[in-house]
């Protein structure tokens, strides 16, 4: 497909919101430190799943996130 010049230009304010794919704890966290979503497609007993997600919200919640889509 040849490139082309698409003007106007699309703008949104503010940045859409982006996702990672998570399948691990370590993924789960790494998001959050970058303020992404995080989208977890892996199964784990719903008490386990309770304690990643008070983990991910802990770490959004601190001067540890540091969002990158800004």
């Amino acid at each position: 497909m040849p490139a082309c010049n698409v003007v106007p230009k699309s703008v949104q304010k503010p940045h859409p919101p982006i996702w990672m794919a998570c399948s691990r704890r370590e993924n789960i966290l790494h998001a959050a430190r970058h303020g992404l979503g995080a989208l977890v497609f892996c199964f784990v007993e719903a008490s386990q799943a309770n304690v990643w997600c008070d983990e991910y919200y802990e770490i959004i919640k601190s001067q540890n996130c540091v969002p990158i889509g800004r």
